[in-house]
C-alpha cells in the first residue's frame, strides 16, 4: 500500500494558476474522494499526481519517495477517466490484457489476471467484443478493469461515473466500494457528485478555486463543514444559509429573531452567516431560531419530501413528512441553537457558533 504526500503543489496552465499551494497527506490504503466544483482544478490534481502534467513547484512523494521528476510509467499509477478511453479495435479481452503485455508478463499470468478481474466485475461473459458493442455501463466496467488487473501503487478515478445513468452509477459506486475493500489499495476518486463523495470516501478533500479548503471524513465534513462554501457545496439539498448581525453584547439578530451568540471575539457589530440543515428544521414554532412563511414548493424525492417555505422574500428548505404540508399553507417552522452554524461574512471562515440555551 503506498502513502501519497503532496507539499506546496502548483500548477498553472497559460496564465491561470489553476493549483494553489496544495497540501494533502494520502494515507496507504486509503479511498480518499477530492470534490469540488467544475473548474476547481480536481482532474488537473489527478494529472500532477499521475505524471500527466508537470508541477510548476512542490513535491510529490509515494511512501516518502519523491516522484514529481518521474515520468507516469515509472510511477507506477492506473487511471480511469470519465470518457473510458478504451482501444475500439481491441476486444475487452485486448484491453485489459494490453498493459500487462506492454509490462512483459508471460501469457499464463495475463490469463489469470484477466479472469480474475474479469468475474470481479461480472465482464467475464464480454471478453471477445469490441468497445462499439458495449453499453455504456458495460465499457466503464471494463475501463476499471484494466486499471485493476495491474495492481498499480495507486488508483486514480477521474468522475469515471459521470456518463452514466443514476441506477448504475449506484451500482458501480457499490462495486467500487466493494472493490476497495478487498483490494485495500489507495484509491483517489474525483467527482463534484456530493452523494458519490459521501458514500465511498474514507475521507473528502473539497476544493474551490485551486486550493483544498477543508479534509475529513463524510461526517466531519457534512456536520462541522469549516466555511460557508463547504456547508454550501456539501448537502443535497443544500444548507440553509443566511446573513445575520452580530452586536457588541454578542447577540446575533436574524430575521426578526435575537439569539445570544460566541461567533467571534471583538466588542462591535459583525455581518455572520448563519447556516442549518434541512433535515434539522422543525414544524411548529419552537425555541431557537423561528421563521414564519408560506409553502411555495414541494419536492417529493421517494422516501423525503422537501419543502420549500417563503419567509418574507427569503426561502427556508426543510424535509416534512409525507402529506403534512400543502403547497400555499401558512406555517411556522424552527431551528434549535445547537443546530446552527455560524461563519464569519468576510472570510466565509467557521467561528465559536451559538450558545447553547
Amino acid at each position: 500500500m503506498t502513502r501519497l504526500s503532496l507539499q506546496n503543489v502548483s500548477k498553472s496552465l497559460g496564465n491561470a494558476l489553476v493549483l494553489k499551494k496544495i497540501n494533502l497527506e494520502v494515507h496507504p490504503g486509503e479511498l480518499m474522494v477530492i470534490i469540488g466544483p467544475s473548474g476547481c482544478g480536481k482532474s488537473t490534481l489527478l494529472n500532477v499526481i499521475a505524471g500527466l502534467e508537470d508541477t510548476d513547484e512542490g513535491h510529490i512523494f509515494f511512501n516518502e519517495q519523491p516522484v514529481e521528476h518521474l515520468a507516469p510509467k515509472a510511477r507506477d499509477v492506473a487511471m480511469v477517466f470519465q470518457n473510458y478511453a478504451l482501444y475500439p479495435h481491441k476486444t475487452v479481452f485486448g484491453n485489459l490484457a494490453f498493459g500487462l503485455k506492454m509490462r512483459g508478463f508471460t501469457k499464463p499470468e495475463i490469463q489469470e489476471r484477466v479472469a480474475a478481474v474479469a468475474r470481479q466485475l461480472n465482464i467475464h461473459q464480454l471478453l471477445l467484443r469490441k468497445p462499439r458493442h458495449l453499453s455504456g455501463g458495460e465499457c466503464q466496467r471494463v475501463a476499471m478493469g484494466r486499471a485493476l488487473v495491474r495492481r498499480p501503487n495507486i488508483y486514480l478515478l477521474d468522475e469515471p461515473l459521470s456518463n452514466l445513468d443514476a441506477l448504475l452509477r449506484s451500482q458501480i459506486r457499490t462495486e467500487i466500494k466493494k472493490l476497495h475493500a478487498v483490494l485495500k489499495t489507495t484509491m483517489i476518486f474525483v467527482t463534484h457528485d456530493q452523494i458519490e463523495a459521501m458514500t465511498l470516501a474514507d475521507r473528502i478533500a473539497v476544493m474551490n478555486q485551486g486550493r483544498i479548503v477543508q479534509v475529513g471524513t463524510p461526517d466531519e465534513i457534512y456536520e462541522r463543514p469549516k466555511t460557508d462554501f463547504v456547508a454550501a457545496f456539501m448537502g443535497n439539498p443544500a444548507m440553509n444559509l443566511f446573513t445575520g448581525q452580530k452586536d457588541a453584547q454578542g447577540r446575533l439578530h436574524l430575521h426578526g429573531n435575537t439569539l445570544q451568540v460566541n461567533a467571534s471575539p471583538g466588542g462591535k457589530d459583525q455581518t455572520i452567516r448563519v447556516g442549518f440543515r434541512p433535515e434539522k428544521v422543525r414544524l411548529g414554532i419552537d425555541t431557537g431560531l423561528r421563521f414564519k412563511g408560506r409553502v411555495t414548493v414541494l419536492e417529493p424525492t421517494g422516501a423525503d419530501v422537501f419543502a420549500i417555505i417563503d419567509c418574507g422574500g427569503e426561502d427556508v428548505r426543510c424535509r416534512v413528512p409525507r402529506g403534512c404540508l400543502t403547497v400555499g399553507q401558512q406555517v411556522g417552522v424552527s431551528v434549535q441553537t445547537k443546530d446552527l452554524h455560524i461563519f464569519n461574512a468576510q472570510s466565509g471562515h467557521r467561528v465559536d457558533g451559538v450558545k447553547r440555551p
